[in-house]
């Protein structure tokens, strides 16, 4: 039975909406059913872009939607982004259900390049959010970064994403949803000592 996976990317644009298709093939092939949803709070839409007919608008997502998959995996690209998940996650913890997320799998893709600073502090800041949370966290294999020329990836050119950046979307992808096939949520919820 295919797990859950929700694919959260924080902006919409034609660049992640190429980083969301990757990633929702990589889980795919890893084993998940794929769900994609953006985050409220978005980057305004470029009526350019929005005009495109490769150009899709995800549904936005509500945080009971946190519930209802077996793993999360964040698309970021940049600072901005990692400030709005970390908003949302600290929401999450406010749900009457929060116990759910125990033992669910979280992750956060950060767009290999793509901001003008690495992840640093924010992406230690969302793996901590997850798991006050009680999600699982778990991140790209970093042997697949070795070898890979990341800083001449520019994640602001209008081409899109480069190569690099969708393989490592994808790969990420298939790694989170192969991983969650493994995570049983409901057995790990049942060990928890949860008065």
């Amino acid at each position: 039975m295919p797990t859950n996976i929700l694919l959260l990317p924080t902006t919409i644009s034609s660049f992640m909406n190429a980083i969301s298709r990757s990633a929702s093939e990589g889980a795919t092939q890893g084993g998940g059913a794929v769900t994609i949803k953006a985050l409220g709070c978005l980057y305004a839409v470029d009526p350019q872009e929005e005009a495109r007919e490769e150009f899709a608008i995800p549904e936005i997502a509500r945080l009971e939607d946190l519930l209802e998959v077996d793993g999360i995996l964040l698309l970021l690209r940049d600072a901005g982004d990692a400030t709005r998940a970390i908003r949302f996650l600290k929401q999450a913890a406010n749900l009457p259900e929060h116990r759910l997320f125990i033992g669910k799998l979280g992750s956060v893709f950060v767009v290999p390049g793509a901001a003008s600073q690495g992840p640093g502090d924010w992406g230690k800041e969302l793996a901590y959010e997850m798991m006050k949370l009680g999600m699982i966290v778990a991140e790209l294999p970093y042997r697949f970064l070795i070898g890979n020329e990341l800083d001449g990836a520019d994640g602001k050119a209008a081409a899109g994403p480069s190569l690099v950046q969708l393989v490592a979307a994808r790969m990420h992808a298939r790694h989170i949803a192969a991983l969650t096939r493994r995570i049983d949520p409901e057995r790990c919820s049942q060990a928890e000592l949860i008065g």
